[in-house]
């Protein structure tokens, strides 16, 4: 797979943001106490913070009192969302054969096992679109 952790844990961002919003009625979370309590490097949540606000999917604000909070609802924010906002346009499976020879047969097996790996990506993708951020809080999984 050629995915990064970033996914991972732009996931776990926005779970603790949006705990932080309702449970503790933060209105802003801090990058540094985000940092902190996930045991993610600075740098690291600032690089997924900024392709998550990028795709508007969370609000930021500098100074005293600022942060991070979320967007929008969090029944609004699927998985698919937080997705394509860190991962963007990478495919899920390589998909370079280099065979030594050429010849029909070879072209229709290299179609072949690009289109089951299409097939599975589509249905990962989909999996994703149907899950929200809320159904991860709440435990509800399809």
């Amino acid at each position: 797979m050629s995915y990064s952790m970033a996914f991972s844990q732009a996931i776990t961002i926005l779970i603790y943001v949006c705990i932080k919003m309702v449970n503790d009625r933060l209105e802003y979370s801090s990058t540094k106490a985000i940092s902190a309590y996930l045991n993610i490097p600075f740098p690291t949540v600032v690089k997924v913070l900024k392709s998550l606000n990028d795709a508007g999917l969370i609000h930021t604000k500098e100074g005293a009192g600022g942060g991070i909070m979320l967007a929008r609802d969090a029944g609004e924010i699927t998985m698919l969302d937080i997705f394509m906002a860190v991962e963007q346009k990478k495919p899920l499976f390589k998909r370079n054969f280099n065979f030594s020879e050429q010849n029909v047969q070879i072209e229709k097996l290299t179609e072949n096992i690009k289109n089951t790996l299409q097939s599975a990506e589509d249905a990962f993708k989909n999996t994703l679109s149907q899950q929200t951020l809320k159904d991860l809080i709440d435990g509800n999984y399809s």
